[in-house]
C-alpha cells in the first residue's frame, strides 16, 4: 500500500475519532458534526469507439469495459461551529481522479465567519461555484438521477479553488437575492492517458 493511501486513511481514522469525541461533550459548549457520504456505481461502455468520463477529470472507461470507478465515491465531512458566526469545515473525497493524494482528496475545508446576519465570508479551500449543484456534486442521494447530467457537468474539470468569497443576501416580501464576489487560485488535472495529463493553473481568478 502506498504511502499516501496509508496517510489518508490515517486522516480519515482521525476526523472520525476526533468527531466522536467532540460530539461525546457538553451540548452546550461548540458543535461539532461528522458526516459521512457514498455511492457505489457500476458502469458498462458498450461501444469501441467512444469512452464513458463522468467529468474531465476522470480517464474514463473504454473498449466495451465495465467499471466500479467513475461513479463511485466515499466522503466525510467535518464541521465545527464555535457560536451563531464562525464555522470550520473540512471534507474529504476518495473518487476516480489522476492520483489519490491527501491534496487531491481534500475538496472543502475552509473558516465561514457571519458578519451580519446578511453577510457571510470565508476562506480556504472552497467549492467551484459554475453550477447549480456545485456544493453538493459529491453527494449522490442529493440529486434524483444517477449521476449529474453528463450533457452539462462533464465538462467540469475544477472541483474547488484555493481563496476567499463573500455572500451579501437582498430580501425583499416575495424573494431573497444573493451578491456573491469571490477570489482565488484554481489548479486542476485532467488526464489524457495512463501516464500523461493536461494541467490548469490559474492564479488570478
Amino acid at each position: 500500500m502506498r504511502f499516501s493511501h496509508l496517510l489518508t486513511a490515517g486522516i480519515l481514522s482521525g476526523l472520525a475519532l476526533f468527531g466522536g469525541a467532540c460530539l461525546a461533550a457538553d451540548e452546550d459548549a461548540a458543535r461539532t458534526v461528522v458526516n459521512g457520504f457514498g455511492t457505489l456505481g457500476y458502469v458498462h461502455n458498450d461501444r469501441r469507439d467512444a469512452g464513458f468520463v463522468r467529468d474531465l477529470t476522470q480517464l474514463g472507461v473504454r473498449d466495451r469495459a465495465y467499471a466500479w470507478r467513475p461513479d463511485s465515491r466515499l466522503g466525510i465531512q467535518f464541521s465545527h461551529t464555535t457560536d451563531a458566526r464562525l464555522q470550520f469545515v473540512g471534507q474529504l473525497v476518495l473518487r476516480d481522479q489522476p492520483s489519490q493524494s491527501p491534496n487531491r482528496m481534500l475538496s472543502r475545508a475552509f473558516v465561514s465567519w457571519r458578519a451580519t446576519p446578511d453577510l457571510q465570508l470565508r476562506a480556504g479551500r472552497l467549492a467551484d461555484t459554475m453550477f447549480l449543484m456545485s456544493d453538493y456534486y459529491e453527494v449522490g442521494y442529493a440529486y434524483p438521477w444517477v449521476r449529474p447530467p453528463v450533457e452539462s457537468y462533464g465538462v467540469i474539470a475544477l472541483n474547488h479553488y484555493d481563496g476567499a468569497d463573500f455572500t451579501y443576501s437582498l430580501h425583499d416580501d416575495d424573494a431573497t437575492w444573493r451578491i456573491k464576489g469571490l477570489v482565488g487560485r484554481i489548479k486542476s488535472e485532467m488526464p489524457r492517458s495512463r501516464d500523461a495529463s493536461y494541467f490548469i493553473d490559474t492564479n488570478d481568478l
